[in-house]
């Protein structure tokens, strides 16, 4: 697909963006073409759909989905960064995520079930392994590694655990019923995840730090009353990201660069 209207700039902005998607759809999709060229995963995940909207991904993708099966481990557990550059275990939900949400997309796209049955052990085993890290409430034991990382408030990674575990489901249930299969029981535990939510984090109505990352997953999921909860996103979003003396430093070193 292409992007053409009355704005320059606004041209611009896509055609800058249209060569960075390209930059990283090198053999996998990366984090960036500069520095480390590796499959993040929530990288590929959160601009998947943009993707697959400007450019016919369908085999790269299915190639990808191919490459996290071959390294998914036997309890389940899929690497946050696929191929994975070395050995290793630890585990953030938020970022594997993609095992599931990249499949889903692309079929969503091109309307080929071929990626969802080729993958769909993969998400099985995946949604198993994110169970067997839970406990009873549903929160995640050591499942969030990298947290809100580019936030300004923090993000309890408890409750995000808990948010990304409730996506897995709302997508598997997705997923399953595409296929034919029970997706049900995905629903079950997706419903019983947002309870636990809520009487955990949500007793007066906000989130705990109510930071933009708690505002936007909980509206995604449902949790928040959408209205009050729009009015304080705005609020937070017109505040200033930096003060006027960081913002100095900031042209400085631009220019300098």
């Amino acid at each position: 697909s292409n992007f053409m209207c009355s704005d320059d700039d606004i041209n611009g902005i896509f055609k800058i963006s249209h060569w960075s998607q390209r930059d990283n759809l090198l053999s996998i999709p990366t984090d960036c073409p500069s520095r480390e060229r590796l499959g993040w995963m929530a990288d590929a995940w959160c601009v998947c759909e943009a993707e697959i909207l400007n450019f016919d991904l369908q085999i790269f993708m299915e190639n990808w989905c191919k490459v996290i099966r071959e390294n998914q481990f036997e309890n389940g557990y899929v690497p946050y960064i696929c191929p994975p550059p070395k050995v290793f275990n630890n585990t953030d939900v938020p970022w594997s995520t993609a095992c599931v949400l990249v499949p889903w997309f692309v079929f969503e796209r091109y309307g080929d079930d071929s990626i969802l049955r080729n993958t769909y052990s993969v998400m099985e085993k995946w949604l198993a392994y994110i169970a067997s890290i839970a406990d009873e409430n549903y929160q995640l034991k050591k499942g969030v590694l990298w947290g809100d990382h580019t936030r300004q408030i923090d993000t309890d990674g408890n409750l995000l655990g808990m948010v990304y575990y409730c996506i897995n489901c709302d997508y598997m249930a997705k997923v399953s019923f595409a296929l034919g299969k029970d997706g049900a029981k995905y629903e079950e535990l997706s419903n019983k995840i947002r309870v636990s939510i809520r009487e955990k984090y949500l007793g007066d109505g906000c989130f705990p730090n109510d930071s933009q990352g708690e505002i936007a997953h909980g509206l995604a999921l449902g949790l928040l009353e959408k209205e009050k909860a729009i009015v304080r996103l705005e609020k937070d979003l017109k505040m200033p990201l930096i003060s006027s003396s960081e913002h100095i430093k900031f042209e400085s070193l631009s220019t300098g660069l």
